[in-house]
């Protein structure tokens, strides 16, 4: 995951609930934690429309594992609970 957003240089990320990270590496120095956790790919293919009944669409999702969270962070672009919005200049 860092590596393919590093790739386009997309290096920051919120997370709903959990606040504002840094993913391959805080490129601006805001001192954000790193998104670090478990994750799981869950991929699903459904129907589009019941007929003809062979066109499916293709849905793929990144699941946090329950076992391993990420830890909040304690910035927020929301300011919410508490975290303040990252010292961006």
């Amino acid at each position: 995951m860092y590596d393919f957003y590093g790739g386009k240089d997309c290096y920051y990320i919120q997370i709903g609930g959990y606040g504002f990270y840094h993913l391959k590496r805080d490129v601006l120095s805001l001192g954000t934690p790193q998104f670090n956790c478990k994750m799981n790919l869950r991929l699903r293919a459904k129907t589009i429309h019941s007929s003809p009944i062979y066109k499916y669409g293709f849905y793929a999702v990144l699941k946090v594992d329950k076992r391993e969270k990420a830890k909040k962070s304690c910035y927020d672009l929301e300011q919410k609970d508490g975290r303040e919005f990252p010292p961006i200049i």
